[in-house]
């Protein structure tokens, strides 16, 4: 072995809440097991963007596909289509949107996942096709989000677990065009 020279070590970068299941760098979530960010995404009025890739297994029922204080992804009952949901610092409810504008999601298919803010507007857009073309849908408002921990596949009370998987090493946020998490850091 060449003395100074090291191979990287994966190292986890997120909480675990329950237990669960992680497969070559893919996280299956169940009703009681998911993963969360390990510290509150709080990006006030900067620009930011969530990506991450999923793939869907199932839609049955109302499922969460990721959840903080402020974003909501959400399927309706039954079917595909992705709703997103929008809490302004001050808000009560979904003021800035209330799960009008979604894209729908295939199962069975890799899906590229975008929620962004550019200062002005809100998006969320798809891709199952790497990125080469995505499905966009947005949101007009220059209100900042609540903040809290950004929670991939959680089970709410009334809805039902996430069907499907979440890859790890595809996942990512920035916060003004600078990297703010990834779950996994290379040390």
């Amino acid at each position: 072995m060449a003395q100074g020279k090291s191979t990287p070590v994966e190292t986890e970068n997120f909480e675990k809440i329950g237990s669960p299941t992680i497969v070559d760098g893919w996280m299956t979530p169940s009703s009681t097991s998911w993963i969360q960010t390990p510290q509150s995404f709080n990006p006030g009025t900067s620009p930011w963007v969530i990506q991450f890739e999923v793939k869907k297994t199932g839609s049955s029922g109302y499922q969460n596909m990721i959840s903080s204080g402020g974003v909501l992804v959400q399927s309706g009952s039954n079917n595909a289509q992705h709703r997103l949901y929008l809490k302004s610092v001050n808000g009560s409810s979904y003021d800035i949107s209330n799960g009008s504008v979604y894209v729908s999601v295939t199962n069975q298919v890799s899906t590229i996942m975008q929620i962004s803010y550019d200062g002005t507007t809100y998006r969320i857009k798809r891709s199952e096709d790497g990125g080469a073309s995505w499905s966009t849908k947005t949101v007009t408002s220059s209100l900042a989000i609540k903040a809290g921990k950004i929670v991939f596949g959680p089970k709410a009370s009334n809805t039902n677990a996430f069907a499907g998987s979440f890859n790890l090493r595809n996942m990512e946020i920035w916060i003004n065009g600078v990297s703010w998490w990834t779950p996994y850091v290379y040390v």
